[in-house]
């Protein structure tokens, strides 16, 4: 399990976002004292968001409480965060009481590109998302929020072209190998929305795409991530399979902003996709990057097939989110080209 939220340089990155943007001030004042039962808050995207609620206290906006359920033994030197030891795919605690809830618990990134048992994915996705919904019903005042993935749709081939949309019709493929990822989000899409119809949440889902940005790892299926870290070095950026799939980035910063706002003001019962439309090929990435930060690194493609481990093969993966900028206000602050530079800069402090 990856444990970025000791990491006091993605810290510093993500506050100097925060302060760039007035808007997180005003989502900050938002939220005021109210109280958060988060899970999954040791991942990438918890380390992010718990750097914005470090960052709300510490410029004095808001002063928001949290309870984050962790597989990791913590202690908090703040009074207002409190820690408790757990695996959300057995957790029964029903008594803490909350303002919000957001589910953000998940197999790693790690455990997935080391090939993890498809039927424990499956049952943390689907049990653990049962588990707090149960919790969320009984608990928490306001608003929850589940995080899901493209990965819902279980991979495109290579004849898809257009935009991911909310309402895209497409399922995994069951019968096929590695499916686990993709059903056990299905599920726990469906859980949340059968739960807000018979009245017992009002929840909304978040369903995430790429991303860029300080913390993402450079040594496993994230492309972007390894591509970067090549560039700084001025080592040869390596395509294992054909530089064709298509992608897209946002910068983690801007997650910040939508996940928090979908999860203040997301209609109940929705999902709303959370990721940049500006798709790119993986080998145009490649050449960003070395335009971005004028590296000398040559491009190599290696040809192996279109697939990373721990994942089916997936040819498309960039979201329509007209849904989240007509009914949320929401845009993408960062351009692929200034996450790159900044990500790079972040890569060449922390190898000091």
């Amino acid at each position: 399990m990856e444990n970025f939220k000791n990491d006091p340089l993605l810290a510093r990155y993500a506050f100097n976002f925060f302060d760039r943007h007035i808007a997180f001030k005003h989502l900050a004042q938002e939220i005021g004292n109210s109280s958060f039962f988060i899970t999954g808050g040791s991942g990438l995207f918890g380390s992010w968001i718990l750097s914005f609620f470090d960052w709300c206290v510490e410029r004095k906006y808001s002063e928001p409480e949290l309870t984050i359920l962790s597989r990791q033994e913590l202690s908090s030197p703040s009074s207002r965060i409190k820690y408790i030891f757990g695996d959300i795919e057995n957790f029964q605690n029903h008594d803490i009481k909350s303002t919000y809830t957001l589910h953000m618990a998940a197999p790693s990134a790690s455990e997935t590109f080391r090939s993890m048992d498809e039927l424990k994915k499956f049952y943390v996705l689907a049990k653990g998302t049962e588990n707090l919904l149960h919790y969320a019903r009984l608990n928490t005042e306001k608003r929850t929020l589940v995080l899901s993935s493209g990965a819902v749709y279980g991979g495109f081939d290579e004849t898809r072209v257009s935009h991911i949309s909310e309402s895209e019709r497409q399922a995994p493929a069951y019968a096929e190998s590695l499916q686990a990822l993709s059903i056990g989000k299905r599920v726990a899409e469906f859980l949340t929305k059968e739960f807000c119809e018979r009245g017992h949440v009002d929840a909304s889902v978040a369903r995430c795409f790429g991303f860029i940005g300080p913390g993402l790892p450079t040594n496993l299926h994230y492309a972007v991530g390894n591509f970067v870290a090549q560039a700084v070095k001025g080592e040869d950026i390596l395509i294992n399979g054909s530089g064709k799939p298509i992608r897209s980035f946002m910068y983690l910063g801007d997650m910040v902003f939508w996940v928090m706002t979908i999860l203040l003001r997301g209609k109940s019962g929705e999902d709303y996709n959370v990721g940049s439309r500006e798709g790119i090929s993986i080998l145009n990435l490649a050449n960003e990057i070395v335009a971005a930060l004028g590296a000398k690194s040559k491009i190599v493609v290696v040809g192996n097939p279109d697939q990373t481990s721990g994942n089916p093969p997936n040819y498309y993966y960039v979201p329509d989110t007209l849904k989240a900028e007509r009914e949320l206000s929401l845009f993408c602050r960062s351009s692929l080209r200034g996450s790159i530079k900044e990500y790079a800069e972040y890569l060449t402090l922390a190898s000091k």
